[in-house]
C-alpha cells in the first residue's frame, strides 16, 4: 500500500482526490494540508512515498519546495497538479499528460 498526502488549496478538489486515489484500495491518504507552508511541517515526519500538490501557484515558484522536500527524504515523490493544462509533474524528471484517475494512480506508484 503506498502512502500518499495530499496538498490542495482547493476543498472540493481535495476531496475529489482523496475519494478518487482511494477508491482503488492500493493507496492510504495519510494527511491533508490546504496551505502548502504547513504542510511540509506536517509532510516531513510522516515520509509518504508521494506528495500530491494542487495548488494555485505556478510550478516554477514551488519547484524550490519540492527539491527540498525529495532532497531532505521527506517523501519519495511530490507529484504537482496542473488543472489548467491537465497534467502531471512527476518530481524526477519526468511529465505526464493526464487522462484520468488510472494517469494519477500511476504516477502515484511511479508506473
Amino acid at each position: 500500500m503506498k502512502r500518499v498526502f495530499i496538498v490542495c488549496s482547493r476543498p472540493l478538489l481535495e476531496h475529489g482526490l482523496e475519494q478518487l486515489v482511494g477508491l482503488h484500495g492500493q493507496v492510504e491518504v495519510v494527511g491533508r494540508e490546504k496551505d502548502l507552508g504547513r504542510a511540509v511541517a506536517l509532510i516531513a515526519p510522516l515520509r509518504p512515498d508521494a506528495v500530491i500538490v494542487a495548488v494555485d501557484e505556478g510550478e516554477d515558484a514551488l519547484a524550490h519546495l519540492f527539491l527540498r522536500m525529495l532532497t531532505e527524504g521527506m517523501c519519495g515523490r511530490v507529484i504537482a497538479l496542473n488543472t489548467q493544462c491537465n497534467a502531471i509533474s512527476v518530481y524526477r524528471g519526468t511529465r505526464r499528460e493526464i487522462a484520468g484517475v488510472a494517469d494519477l494512480l500511476a504516477a502515484i506508484h511511479d508506473a
